[in-house]
């Protein structure tokens, strides 16, 4: 397997993704952080929670979407519901694979990078630890 020019395609993969990843990354820890205060906000005593854990688990869409909840503790709370963030990383990833892949054969850019010397299976590694990156 021929990975000549790796390290320059990698690169340019990045500096076009310099604000969009970090971008996403820090949104989805602040999400959680806001997930962890608002459950302090909402439910601030042990029964309240209590009863958002009763409620949750006999609710089948809330456990088929979100997972059983075992425990009433806050971060147990917002672990729990910042598990659609698994979701998201995962469409963001997905999304990303594709911008690297799939958009730059559209727009024309991977046969202008190809016209230099660059190893057939460089573009999906690029593109795929990108996304394992993020």
């Amino acid at each position: 397997m021929k990975l000549t020019g790796y390290s320059r395609v990698l690169r340019l993969a990045l500096r076009r993704d310099r604000f969009a990843l970090p971008t996403w990354i820090v949104l989805l820890g602040v999400l959680a952080a806001f997930y962890y205060d608002q459950f302090a906000k909402l439910y601030p005593t042990e029964a309240a929670r209590q009863t958002l854990v009763v409620a949750a688990k006999a609710n089948p869409s809330w456990v088929a979407l979100a997972g059983p909840l075992e425990s009433n503790s806050i971060g147990a709370l917002a672990l729990w519901k910042s598990s659609i963030n698994f979701v998201i990383v995962a469409l963001v990833v997905a999304f990303t694979v594709i911008r690297h892949g799939r958009a730059d054969e559209e727009s024309g850019r991977r046969e202008l990078l190809e016209s230099a010397s660059v190893g057939r299976w460089v573009h999906p590694l690029v593109a795929v630890s990108i996304g394992a990156g993020a």
